[in-house]
């Protein structure tokens, strides 16, 4: 997958807060990185949910692993937001965590979702993800 300019961005800043402390899951945390990139954090039991806005004002999905290294490169996938069908995507896999652009279409889908359900080829994972269209409000006035 040839990463676009505002994803090369997102994929530098990512990986290095790939590590994540565990905290309370349930709730998203909204983080910020020297004004460059803002992102949502939510924890969930057997995957972590991030959106990110890089600096060139790009939505970026991110499925996270904890304690898991994943090998580096392009990852097939599906997505399927609440109970639509899945959609066939690629992500870009760092470390523990899988990240994924995300177009317009996609990108409002994404906000007013209450599940994801994602398929790797490591197994199938699902995140509640309630509250998410509030954290992507609140990323969307991140400065860039």
């Amino acid at each position: 997958m040839k990463l676009a300019r505002g994803l090369s961005v997102a994929f530098g800043v990512a990986a290095a807060l790939a590590p994540m402390a565990r905290a309370e899951p349930a709730a998203w945390q909204l983080r910020s990185m020297s004004g460059v990139v803002c992102r949502a954090v939510l924890q969930g039991d057997n995957i972590d949910t991030q959106l990110l806005r890089s600096g060139e004002g790009g939505l970026v999905l991110i499925a996270g692993f904890p304690g898991q290294f994943l090998p580096i490169g392009d990852t097939k996938l599906t997505l399927a937001i609440d109970d639509g069908a899945a959609a066939d995507m690629t992500g870009q896999a760092i470390g523990g965590i899988v990240l994924v652009p995300l177009d317009a279409a996609q990108a409002a889908r994404v906000k007013a979702a209450q599940t994801l359900k994602w398929h790797f080829p490591w197994g199938d994972f699902t995140a509640a993800v309630t509250g998410l269209g509030a954290a992507f409000d609140a990323i969307a006035v991140c400065p860039g």
